[in-house]
Order: C-alpha cells, then sequence, then structure tokens
C-alpha cells in the first residue's frame, strides 16, 4: 500500500506460502522507489527475508523491512484496505454473478485511483 492505495496488487491460484511471497515482494520491488519501506505483520510467510535473492533486489534499491507488533489492526492500514475490497468483491459478485478473479480483476483495473480513507 501507499498513500491508502494498494500499490502492487497480484491475484494467484492456490495457497499463499513462502515461495510465492518471496515472488511477490521481488515483484513489489519493482514499484517501490529508493529508500523505500515495507511494513509487514507477523504472518509466518513474512519471514523470506533472509533469503539471498530478496535481500540483494532490496539493498539494490535501499529497501527497508519494518515489522509490526503482534497484533495491531489498528496500525496495519492494509487491514482497512482488505474490508473495502472485501465489500468490493460482494457487490460485483451479487450484482454480476461473476468469479472471485473476475471481481478482483475488475476492481483494480476500472477503479485504478480508488481510495477507502
Amino acid at each position: 500500500m501507499h498513500k491508502n492505495k494498494f500499490l502492487c496488487p497480484i491475484v494467484f491460484d492456490g495457497t499463499c506460502n513462502k515461495l510465492s511471497f518471496k515472488k511477490y515482494i521481488l515483484y513489489c520491488c519493482q514499484s517501490i522507489k529508493e529508500n523505500g519501506v515495507i511494513i509487514l505483520d507477523n504472518a509466518r510467510i513474512h519471514n523470506v527475508f533472509s533469503d539471498n535473492e530478496v535481500q540483494e533486489t532490496m539493498q539494490s534499491k535501499n529497501i527497508k523491512v519494518l515489522f509490526l507488533p503482534p497484533y495491531s489492526p489498528d496500525l496495519n492500514d492494509i487491514e482497512h484496505g482488505w474490508g473495502w475490497l472485501k465489500y468490493q468483491i460482494r457487490k460485483f459478485i451479487s450484482i454480476t454473478q461473476g468469479t472471485l478473479t473476475e471481481a478482483i480483476n475488475y476492481i483494480f483495473e476500472k477503479k485504478r485511483n480508488f481510495k477507502w480513507v
């Protein structure tokens, strides 16, 4: 997220695990500017930062990682973003009877300048 917007949304099939999260972090690093900061909660899959490829990519752009204190939803803006996204998905599916993937694609393609705050 950046300024109350999803910075690099991605949709994939299956469960998110360390490998898929690593790929996501490397994908995000392309969008994050020099001296950027990634803020994460303490989910197990977020522990990919000891990986050499991730470290090198982040060091090349001087990207820092900050972890939130355990269970701190009020400090985690993404929780508000997920609430907004879930609402949009339910609304899209109830109107169109579309799939989850169709809903997510529509939301991120058609509502590029959305804000939930």
